[in-house]
């Protein structure tokens, strides 16, 4: 997999029938590794080591129904209070960030109402603070860490 916009991460990896796994920490199991996969345990990682959201509180792939059908959204990250704060949508590298994949997140936010987005590829990445009260967004420089 190429090196992406993300510090490196300490992937478990193992072979099983032909396939390459990569160890998710979140969902605590070997999943096979995509380039999606490869972003989102960048993600992950770089949360939890570097910005110290608590794993316990994050979950990957989690599904929801709305207007257009059964969703996973990538990443879900939770406060103390279990209130989600942020809303992660990963593409594969190769992937570019269009509309419609914001379009995709925000689509998610209407069930959920998190106050950050999280829109990346691995190369570029697109973070959003929404403040619903003022009805305004603010695209951010950089991911807020878990304390803020």
């Amino acid at each position: 997999m190429e090196p992406l916009n993300f510090p490196p991460i300490e992937a478990k990896l193992k072979r099983k029938e032909g396939r390459t796994l990569i160890f998710d920490p979140v969902r605590r199991l070997y999943v096979t590794l995509t380039p999606e996969e490869w972003v989102r345990q960048h993600v992950i990682y770089y949360l939890s080591q570097y910005l110290h959201y608590p794993l316990a509180l994050m979950e990957v792939e989690k599904g929801h129904k709305n207007h257009l059908g059964n969703r996973r959204c990538d990443i879900i990250a939770r406060n103390r209070k279990l209130e989600i704060i942020m809303l992660v949508e990963c593409k594969a590298s190769s992937v570019k960030l269009s509309e419609t994949a914001l379009n995709q997140l925000v689509q998610y936010n209407i069930e959920y109402k998190s106050p950050l987005l999280l829109l990346t590829n691995g190369l570029k990445h697109y973070c959003v603070r929404i403040d619903f009260q003022n009805q305004t967004t603010t695209l951010l420089e950089q991911i807020p860490a878990y304390s803020e």
